[in-house]
C-alpha cells in the first residue's frame, strides 16, 4: 500500500470527506491527487493529515517515523525555528540528510533560518556576521523558495551592504525602516503608502509607524495582520495598543498568551 492509499484508507476509516480532511491547509483537488498517487505530499501536508486523522506520520510512510532517517532532527529544527532560535535550527538541520521525503523541507527551513539569523544580526548591529551569512547561496535552488522570500533575501543583502540592486518598492521599505529608526514616523507612513506589495513585513512596519504616531487602533489592526508571520514578537505591542485603547480584555489576552 503506497502513501496515497494509506491516506485514503485512513480518511475512510475516520468517516471524513476530502473537503473535511483538506481543511484550510490544502485544496481538495490536491488531496485527491495525493490519494490517487498523482502527487506526493510535503512534510507539512503529512503533518496536517496525521493530526486530523490521528495517525503518526510514520503510518503514511509505511514505517515508524523514528526510523525515517532525519525525521526526528527535522522536528527538533522546526521547533527551534518556531522559537526564533535560528542558530540551533541550522545546527540541527546539518544532521538531516538529503532525500525525497525530507530534502525540500530541510532546504526551505534552512533558508528561512539563515534569513532569520541574518535579520537578527542586522537588528543587533552585527553587520559583518550578517554579511558572512548572506554571501553564501541562500535557498535559490529550493523549489519552495518563492518570490516573497527572494525579495526578503535581496533586501537583507542590501541592508548588509552586499548589493545595491534593489527594486523601487523594496527601496521604499528600506527607507521606511531608516525613518522608523530616526523616529520619523510620518515619513515612514508616507514611504509605506507608496508600496503596492503589502505582506506581513509591510503590516508590521506600518504598525510600528502608526504606534509611533499614537494611532493605536490602526496600529493594532496592522500588527494583527503581521502576527501570523511574526508571532510572539508582536504580542507585547498588541497588549500595549489595547491597553491604550482601554480594551483591557484584549490587553489581558495578549499579556497571558504563551
Amino acid at each position: 500500500m503506497d502513501i496515497g492509499q494509506r491516506i485514503l484508507q485512513a480518511r475512510l476509516d475516520a468517516g471524513l470527506s476530502q473537503r473535511q480532511l483538506a481543511g484550510e491547509s490544502i485544496t481538495r483537488n490536491m488531496l485527491s491527487a495525493i490519494e490517487h498517487g498523482k502527487a506526493r505530499p510535503s512534510l507539512e501536508t503529512l503533518l496536517h493529515l496525521s493530526k486530523v486523522l490521528d495517525r503518526p506520520v510514520g503510518y503514511f510512510l509505511g514505517e515508524d517515523p523514528l526510523q525515517v532517517k532525519g525525521f526526528p532532527q527535522l522536528e527538533i529544527a522546526r521547533a527551534a525555528f518556531d522559537r526564533g532560535e535560528y542558530r540551533q535550527c541550522l545546527d540541527v538541520l546539518a544532521e538531516v540528510p538529503e532525500g525525497d521525503v525530507l530534502g525540500r523541507e530541510r532546504d526551505l527551513l534552512q533558508a528561512l533560518a539563515v534569513l532569520g539569523l541574518a535579520e537578527q544580526a542586522l537588528t543587533d548591529g552585527r553587520e559583518p556576521y550578517a554579511r558572512k551569512l548572506l554571501e553564501e547561496p541562500v535557498g535559490e535552488d529550493c523549489p519552495y523558495f518563492a518570490e516573497p522570500l527572494q525579495r526578503k533575501l535581496t533586501m537583507l543583502r542590501c541592508r548588509a551592504g552586499l548589493s545595491t540592486q534593489i527594486p523601487e518598492e523594496d527601496s521604499l521599505i528600506l527607507r521606511s525602516r531608516e525613518a522608523l529608526k530616526e523616529n520619523r514616523f510620518a515619513d515612514a507612513v508616507r514611504y509605506l503608502n507608496a508600496v503596492d506589495h503589502r505582506d506581513e513585513e509591510w503590516h508590521y512596519l506600518m504598525g510600528e509607524a502608526l504606534f509611533g504616531q499614537q494611532d493605536y487602533r490602526q496600529a493594532a489592526d496592522h500588527y494583527t495582520k503581521a502576527e501570523p508571520a511574526m508571532g510572539k514578537s508582536l504580542r507585547r505591542r498588541l497588549q500595549l495598543c489595547y491597553a491604550e485603547l482601554k480594551d483591557f480584555e484584549k490587553a489581558y489576552y495578549y499579556a497571558t498568551m504563551e
